[in-house]
C-alpha cells in the first residue's frame, strides 16, 4: 500500500521537470489574475499524480478490494478531465462546468449506488420516494462538493491537508463499521495525496490544479457517503 506514495511523488517530480522544459519552449504555466501570487511558471497538474498513482496501483494489484477504486476512478473521469482542460487555461463557462460535473455524479449513482435517502426535513424527505428526485439531489450535492473543494484551493497545502485529515479521521476514529474496500480506498487516497503534498507544501513546487481539486472533491465525498451506506 505504501508503494503508492513513491509513485505519486515521482509523477509529481516528473510533472515539475516537464513544466521547466516547457518554459524553455515558451509555454509558461503562469496565469494572470489577482489571486496569482507566484512569479514563475509552476505546474498545475498535481492532480494527475494523485489520479495516476491510484490508477496504476489499482490496475496492477490483484487485491479484490481495489475494484472500488477502479470504479471510482472511471466514474470520476468526466470531472477530472474537465479540471485538466481548465488547467490548460481553456476558458469554460460556469454553467457548462456544472453540466459536465453531472455525468460523473450520475455514474457514481449508477455504478457505486451513491444515493440520497433523507436529509431529515419532513416535507422534503417525502420527495426522496421519487427516484428522479433522489438522483437529481445527489447530482447537485456532488457537484456542489466538487466546486467547494475548488473554492478552498488556493494556498499551498490547504486542500491536500484537508483531505489528509479526513483520511486519518476516518481510519483512526471510525464511527461506523468500515468495509474493507472503503478502508483500502482511504489508505490509498492518503498516500497518493501525501506524495503531492510533500512537493506542494510549503514552497509550492507543484500545484494541485483544478483537475486535482475536482477529483478530490468527488472522491472524498463519494468515499464518505459509501462509508455510511455499508
Amino acid at each position: 500500500m505504501t508503494d503508492i506514495l513513491p509513485i505519486s511523488f515521482l509523477i509529481g517530480v516528473l510533472l515539475i521537470f516537464l513544466d521547466k522544459v516547457s518554459v524553455k519552449f515558451g509555454f509558461s504555466n503562469l496565469r494572470k489574475g489577482p489571486q496569482t501570487l507566484h512569479k514563475k511558471s509552476i505546474s498545475r497538474f498535481g492532480g494527475i499524480g494523485i489520479f495516476a498513482s491510484l490508477l496504476i496501483i489499482s490496475i496492477f494489484s490483484d487485491v479484490p478490494e481495489y475494484d472500488f477504486i477502479q470504479t471510482l476512478l472511471f466514474c470520476s473521469l468526466p470531472v477530472f478531465i474537465l479540471g485538466i482542460i481548465d488547467d490548460f487555461q481553456v476558458n469554460i463557462q460556469p454553467a457548462i462546468r456544472l453540466l459536465i460535473v453531472f455525468p460523473s455524479a450520475y455514474l457514481m449513482y449508477f455504478f457505486l449506488n451513491i444515493e440520497a435517502y433523507s436529509i431529515e426535513i419532513p416535507l422534503i424527505d417525502e420527495l426522496f420516494s421519487f427516484k428522479w428526485f433522489s438522483i437529481l439531489f445527489i447530482c447537485f450535492a456532488l457537484a456542489g462538493m466538487v466546486n467547494a473543494f475548488n473554492m478552498i484551493d488556493g494556498i499551498n497545502g490547504l486542500v491536500l491537508l484537508f483531505c489528509l485529515s479526513i483520511c486519518v479521521s476516518v481510519l483512526i476514529f471510525p464511527s461506523v463499521y468500515i468495509d474493507s474496500s472503503i478502508t483500502l480506498f482511504f489508505v490509498a487516497l492518503f498516500f497518493s495525496v501525501f506524495g503531492i503534498f510533500i512537493l506542494n507544501f510549503p514552497f509550492g513546487r507543484i500545484f494541485l490544479g483544478d483537475g486535482g481539486a475536482y477529483f478530490l472533491g468527488m472522491a472524498v465525498s463519494v468515499g464518505l457517503i459509501k462509508l455510511y451506506q455499508v
